[in-house]
């Protein structure tokens, strides 16, 4: 839970079967244990008494005292193991750092390990606090499994006698309801919660919660634990079976559609190669094209130096002759101009004076004759004077408009 800052202990004895291995697991000397998940640089540990030391004490002392070994299923070792939650720990880490988080659990872990032995006469071995386990939560942050390994020698040389037994014995109660008799909380293991607390009081840790009724398991042990994962893995197998299942269908449907997508690419390529054929050829094509070009270009350039050259031949040699003949012809040109402008003068006075003739010859007989026209003339006068419009009428009209504004000459007019 979220700022939880709680120690517990756990006690189980250990037959010298198990022992071997679990001291190898426990001071990491079998490095390919699955339990460790992060290098284990953070953890340390403590030293007291040698456990094989101890043992041959023991096997002494029972040899002496009933003169037989000692039994191959007598629990020579009690593992305590201690809990402390992620979110103090890490509280402590952000606060002290590593070196002074080492340091005062250090000094919390010596006085917890001291209070046991003295209060049961249990003979320390040694303390190792791990750091390198743990798991990944949702979020994929990494949780640690912050814990320590007590090792205690299950013999008291004092009185000969093994204290698990007597931390182990069980009180009872009567149920004043139904008049049985029932286990009683364990006072031994009661206590050791107690003293867990008062020795990581100071680093700012609680007691754990106690029991609601005696027996009840809130932490599960390893086999437990492997049971669990074996039936999730199970439940995981059989899932991904199915998913493989769908898959296998899914994939024949897209192995089809993979085909009919290759049959179609496959077109397409042939397709597409016979485009680039077409573009292979149009590109040669167009190479030669250039090449074509470049080669009349190569003899545009030739043909414009000799056009150059001829125009410098013709500047240098005819210039002045072809200068002399262009004034020449202008000249004439001016010339022919002004005779022609000339002609057209005297050709208008010309065509003016024979009109003015015409008209005075017309007025001359009209006076002379003494001819009016009036009503009632004789029909020679009507005769007479039709012939004199006969001859208005061929005077051209526009010759006398434009006689009127000015004689100018057109080319034709006479013509």
């Amino acid at each position: 839970m979220a700022g939880a800052n709680y120690v517990a202990v756990r006690l189980k004895g250990r037959r010298k079967a198990d022992v071997t291995r679990l001291r190898e697991h426990i001071s990491r000397a079998r490095r390919s244990s699955q339990n460790i998940k992060t290098d284990s640089r953070h953890n340390f540990a403590m030293a007291y008494n040698d456990y094989d030391e101890l043992c041959r004490r023991h096997d002494d002392a029972e040899q002496q005292r009933q003169g037989r070994r000692v039994r191959k299923d007598y629990r020579r070792m009690i593992e305590a193991v201690v809990v402390l939650s992620d979110d103090r720990m890490r509280e402590l880490v952000s606060e002290k750092g590593w070196r002074g988080t080492r340091e005062s659990v250090s000094g919390a872990m010596d006085k917890l390990t001291r209070a046991i032995s003295d209060e049961h006469g249990l003979v320390p071995i040694d303390w190792h606090f791990h750091t390198d386990e743990g798991h990944r939560d949702a979020n994929g942050r990494f949780v640690r499994n912050w814990h320590a390994h007590i090792s205690f020698y299950n013999y008291n040389f004092e009185n000969g006698k093994s204290p698990l037994v007597q931390m182990s014995k069980c009180r009872y109660f009567k149920d004043e309801r139904t008049g049985d008799l029932k286990r009683d909380f364990n006072h031994n293991f009661v206590a050791l919660q107690d003293r867990a607390g008062e020795a990581f009081k100071s680093l700012g840790f609680r007691r754990g919660e106690q029991q609601k009724f005696p027996g009840e398991k809130r932490h599960k042990t390893k086999s437990e634990h492997v049971s669990r994962l074996e039936k999730q893995n199970a439940l995981a197998k059989k899932k991904v079976q199915q998913e493989r299942k769908a898959f296998a269908v899914q994939k024949s449907k897209g192995v089809e559609e993979i085909t009919a997508k290759y049959k179609r690419l496959a077109q397409d390529y042939k397709r597409i190669k016979r485009y680039a054929e077409k573009a292979k050829k149009e590109r040669e094509e167009v190479e030669r094209e250039k090449l074509d070009v470049k080669a009349l270009g190569e003899e545009y350039e030739k043909a414009t130096d000799y056009v150059l050259s001829l125009e410098k031949l013709m500047k240098t040699r005819a210039y002045k002759n072809f200068a002399r003949y262009k004034s020449i012809e202008s000249e004439a040109i001016v010339e022919q101009n002004k005779r022609k402008e000339k002609e057209a003068k005297e050709k208008a006075a010309k065509y003016a004076e024979q009109l003015a003739n015409r008209r005075l010859y017309e007025k001359t007989q009209q006076t002379r004759m003494g001819l009016n026209r009036k009503k009632g003339s004789t029909p020679w006068e009507e005769e007479f004077f039709a012939d004199v419009e006969h001859s208005r009428r061929l005077a051209p009209k526009k010759k006398a408009r434009r006689r009127s504004k000015g004689l100018k000459y057109k080319r034709g007019l006479d013509e």
